[in-house]
């Protein structure tokens, strides 16, 4: 494993040695003169595939609209990222879970950080994959996967059982504020 700091130094996790941490442009909403550092990366294996994205210093007041119907796969609660979060007692949690896109109905696989506990009805309220980390705004640190990659929830059960899904819980579970 190979560790990744960012750029600014704000933010490190572990990924393996053959991937590869391509940065991406940050985003450019406002932060309301709070003067985050941003920072974004797309996290590729040695073939190039996408398996993760980082964004850290991103702005937001946390709102969203109920996501229902998550189908927990994964979650570890993070007790030293949990003492991480300013201005919150709720712990932050690794999940992994597949839920309906609300659109389209198709399956959507997700790995990512939440803050708060995992809800038993699968209905989040909560941004999905947003944390609040030190004081540079929020994190977003986010696996993605669509029926391309999983045609069914048995198969990414299956994948769970792999060194792949051992590299992509062990990014997130790493990750450290360093400020």
């Amino acid at each position: 494993m190979q560790l990744l700091t960012t750029a600014d130094g704000l933010y490190s996790f572990s990924m393996p040695v053959d991937w590869s941490a391509v940065t991406l442009e940050p985003t450019d909403a406002p932060d309301d003169g709070a003067g985050l550092s941003r920072t974004a990366y797309s996290i590729r294996t040695a073939a190039g595939v996408e398996m993760a994205v980082f964004s850290g210093g991103v702005p937001g007041d946390g709102a969203a609209l109920p996501s229902p119907g998550h189908v927990l796969l994964d979650a570890e609660e993070l007790p030293a990222l949990s003492q991480q979060v300013e201005g919150s007692d709720l712990p932050v949690t690794y999940v992994f879970d597949h839920f309906p896109d609300p659109v389209t109905g198709s399956t959507t696989y997700l790995a990512r950080l939440h803050l708060g506990t995992v809800p038993a009805d699968g209905t989040y309220g909560a941004p999905l994959g947003l944390v609040p980390l030190g004081s540079n705004g929020l994190v977003v640190f986010t696996a993605s996967f669509d029926a391309t990659r999983f045609p069914d929830p048995a198969a990414a059960r299956a994948w769970m059982a792999s060194d792949e899904y051992a590299a992509v819980r062990g990014m997130f579970t790493s990750l450290t504020f360093n400020g």
